[in-house]
């Protein structure tokens, strides 16, 4: 881990540390993935546009992400 001036702020350190311990794992995962499978649709039949390939659903994450950090300001 990165060790920086916010972990030792209780809750929210420990926080910010599980959600930079999940970002380390998701960039573990999607290195190994190719241009051509991340555009590739993954799920034909969700009714949910960002479920369909990985692309969609890697949008959605960092999107989520984004709002997270905005509401915990």
């Amino acid at each position: 881990m990165i060790e920086a001036s916010y972990r030792d702020r209780g809750a929210f350190g420990a926080l910010l540390d599980e959600y930079e311990r999940a970002l380390i794992d998701l960039k573990r995962v999607i290195y190994t993935i190719t241009a051509e499978e991340l555009i590739t649709v993954v799920d034909a039949n969700t009714n949910d546009p960002d479920c369909r390939s990985v692309d969609s659903i890697l949008t959605h994450v960092v999107c989520s992400g984004n709002n997270t950090i905005y509401n915990i300001k």
